[in-house]
Formats: C-alpha cells, sequence, structure tokens
C-alpha cells in the first residue's frame, strides 16, 4: 500500500516547531504502530489459538502467525467489528 499525505505550510510550520523531520517522523510513527497492532492481535489471539482443540500447530514466525489469525473463521478486523456493532441495538 502506498499512501501519501499533504500538509498545508502552516501544518508543516506547526510541525517544524518540535519534529527535525516530518518525513522520518511520520515513517516511524507508522512504523510503531504497526509493530503496536502486531503485538495486540499476537498477544490476544495466541491464547485463543493454544486453547482451540482443532489447532495442532501454530507457526512461530509473527507474520504466518498472523495469516493463520487472519484466516481464522473467528477473526473479524476492525471494521467488521465496527459493522457488527452498528447492528446491535442501543
Amino acid at each position: 500500500m502506498h499512501i501519501t499525505i499533504s500538509l498545508t505550510d502552516d501544518e508543516v510550520k506547526f510541525l517544524k516547531n518540535d519534529i527535525i523531520d516530518i518525513e522520518n517522523w511520520i515513517q516511524l510513527a507508522v512504523k510503531g504502530k504497526v509493530s503496536s497492532c502486531r503485538d495486540r492481535i499476537v498477544s490476544e489471539w495466541l491464547p485463543k489459538l493454544m486453547e482451540d482443540e482443532n489447532i495442532s500447530t501454530i507457526p512461530a514466525d509473527k507474520s504466518l502467525l498472523i495469516n493463520e489469525i487472519i484466516k481464522n473463521e473467528k477473526y473479524k478486523n476492525r471494521v467488521q467489528i465496527e459493522e457488527i456493532n452498528s447492528r446491535l441495538p442501543i
């Protein structure tokens, strides 16, 4: 996925007040969020997979593990969760 963002001149000025290299900061911020999301999905799902009697092996590699998690019929991503929640009566 390739993402492009646009900042106004004023937004650049505001960021430069605190940040030396805006592009690098954005890249590191996104990488940090990706790492947090990866760690969260693993810590949430590893116990579920270990308790599932239908699963006999679990990959040690995090990328392979996450692929297995996403293939699990019980897995829902954020969009799917929000869709389900929006249908619940208040």
